[in-house]
């Protein structure tokens, strides 16, 4: 690595083994650059949090949680914007952040997609200004 130039943030190094569910294995230590690190039970790979299990759970979590939020945000100031505004903030906001991870989510099982199916129907209600026991919309 010094050849080009490049250097390891030893603080920031974590090594995901991926495996079953059922499976148990003993993870032993690795020494990389004279520091030993330890095997992790989620890394981020390009704001996409895989665990070693690849459930995906703790993406899901996070994402519906910064989803939640980022609509609660744009949910306080929707009586002051235009619809062609929400829009906007809607598609920017939230369904850019929900379109850059879907291919991860590919192999989810059914039950953890559903909590993001109904997070990703809501801001279709925050553009229209429907309250969530409408359906369908027709804005």
């Amino acid at each position: 690595m010094n050849s080009y130039k490049l250097k390891l943030n030893d603080d920031k190094i974590e090594i995901l083994l991926m495996k079953s569910s059922r499976q148990t294995i003993n993870t032993p230590s690795i020494s990389i650059n004279y520091t030993t690190v330890d095997m992790a039970e989620k890394a981020r790979n390009l704001e996409v949090m895989f665990d070693s299990d690849f459930s995906m759970q703790h993406q899901l979590s996070s994402l519906c949680k910064f989803l939640h939020f980022q609509q609660r945000k744009i949910g306080s100031i929707r009586e002051y914007l235009t619809e062609k505004v929400a829009k906007t903030l809607v598609t920017s906001l939230i369904l850019f952040k929900l379109d850059y991870c879907n291919p991860t989510l590919a192999g989810c099982p059914q039950n953890k997609l559903q909590k993001l199916q109904s997070i990703m129907n809501n801001p279709a209600r925050l553009v229209c200004r429907k309250p969530e026991t409408t359906t369908p919309l027709n804005c």
